[in-house]
């Protein structure tokens, strides 16, 4: 899949740096990533976890992240090395990531073997309310191809009657999907799905992912 096929800008506001506004509407750029952290932390996330972040963006949670983990525990994928290059500039995090050294990976296929590590938990916020079917299902194998038995997995999507049917990313219109899809695309991967009672900026709904031979407590 081409890298452009995934560009997209939020339709909104037009005074707003677009390091902010291509991520999503930036007046909730800073409580996004507040809540993202928030509730990664809530979930058991320590300092010497491994965390990949899928679509990070500008860094909108991964300042945050990246400031918490120890050295080279956070990953970013994303494939617009700018908007990366540009959190680092604007956020001021320049000092942080050098002490930190986090990963970066620039590529839109979902593939998250391109790091070397086996994450404790994986973050997709709002990118499963703009992929396709066929998208969802290869975020699905590229989280379980990398996962441990106990690696959690927090994705956001949008609720839907029926599911999405377009065949690339759809930006800034949602995509929609129900919520027996989901579960289904994720069980064929590998990964059982719960849904969580957690606060999102944009009413998706969170839900939790873990390899079937996890199980809670």
């Amino acid at each position: 899949m081409a890298l452009r096929s995934l560009l997209h800008r939020f339709v909104g506001r037009r005074d707003a740096p677009e390091w902010k506004s291509y991520v999503g509407p930036p007046e909730v750029y800073e409580r996004s990533g507040t809540l993202q952290f928030a509730h990664l932390k809530a979930a058991g996330l320590l300092p010497h976890h491994k965390l990949i972040d899928v679509g990070c963006g500008s860094l909108r949670a991964g300042r945050h992240l990246i400031a918490y983990l120890e050295p080279e525990g956070y990953c970013g994928l994303e494939p617009n090395k700018w908007l990366i290059d540009e959190g680092v500039k604007h956020l001021g995090l320049a000092e942080v990531v050098k002490a930190k050294r986090p990963a970066f990976a620039y590529n839109a296929d979902f593939d998250l073997a391109v790091f070397t590590i086996k994450p404790d938990f994986i973050l997709a916020q709002s990118i499963l309310s703009h992929t396709s079917r066929a998208q969802m299902r290869a975020l699905f194998r590229g989280a379980a191809g990398v996962s441990h038995p106990g690696t959690l997995f927090f994705a956001t999507y949008l609720k839907g009657a029926d599911d999405y049917a377009g065949t690339e990313w759809i930006y800034p219109g949602p995509a929609r999907f129900r919520p027996e899809t989901v579960r289904a695309d994720a069980a064929a991967a590998g990964l059982d799905m719960q849904e969580l009672d957690w606060e999102h900026t944009h009413k998706q709904t969170w839900v939790r992912f873990s390899p079937v031979p996890y199980r809670n407590s």
